[in-house]
């Protein structure tokens, strides 16, 4: 049936939640055994970021610690390790998402599970590092520009707008991929319009009727073709 979930999806799922879940079990090490955590959490704690790191993993622990109450240092830092190891079963699924555009389903499960077996994505998954947090997020953008460039829709082009920024906004390298997705939403041919549309008229020479001498407008051709309209793009 046409919209279920195929038994691959479920097991890169099933694969990402296992991934969470053993990472999880080992973020209790104690705050400081990396040196840039104590601004993270100052951060954090206080919301004076100073943009030493990018706003993406402070604002989300932040959220996070809306909910968990935490108020001791290390308290605190588990729940920034608890949503590092969210982004990197994130980034795990979207592994997966991506390898299904160019592998079979067993391929993509074998993708999936190296990412997660990979020693620089578990040992990120544990702690408060920008590079978890940007990497999903890249892979995802990257799987929605290449289904925009293969059949573009207005969505779709609103999902890769919408990774592009929240790659930025997790790591400063990450905006390197805003240009590529912005230059695929502007100009990749726009879907086609509907029968009877009337394009609005960009501007017009004035000229007098030659017979009445009557002031009349005629509308300008286009000089530049419009790839995709304005509206198809405002991601």
């Amino acid at each position: 049936m046409q919209g279920r979930i195929s038994w691959a999806t479920l097991c890169a799922l099933f694969l990402a939640a296992v991934f969470v879940a053993a990472i999880w079990t080992t973020i209790g090490f104690p705050l400081g055994t990396l040196g840039d955590e104590w601004a993270k959490i100052d951060a954090v704690r206080t919301g004076n970021n100073r943009y030493y790191h990018p706003l993406l993993m402070i604002e989300v622990t932040q959220f996070a610690n809306l909910f968990a109450g935490a108020r001791d240092l290390q308290a605190i830092v588990e729940v920034g390790r608890t949503c590092a190891a969210l982004a990197g079963g994130l980034l795990v699924f979207a592994t997966y998402w991506l390898a299904r555009l160019v592998l079979p389903e067993l391929g993509a499960l074998a993708a999936t599970f190296a990412t997660a077996a990979t020693p620089i994505v578990t040992v990120h998954a544990r702690i408060m590092k920008e590079d978890i947090f940007v990497a999903p997020f890249l892979i995802l953008g990257l799987a929605a520009l290449i289904k925009l460039l293969q059949d573009p829709t207005p969505l779709r082009a609103l999902l890769t707008g919408v990774y592009a920024g929240l790659a930025g906004g997790a790591k400063y390298i990450g905006t390197l991929f805003l240009p590529f997705a912005r230059a695929a939403i502007w100009f990749i041919p726009g879907p086609p319009r509907p029968h009877g549309h009337c394009r609005p008229r960009r501007h017009s020479h004035f000229r007098a009727d030659r017979a009445s001498g009557a002031p009349q407008f005629r509308a300008a051709p286009a000089r530049y073709p419009l790839r995709i309209h304005p509206r198809d793009a405002w991601s």
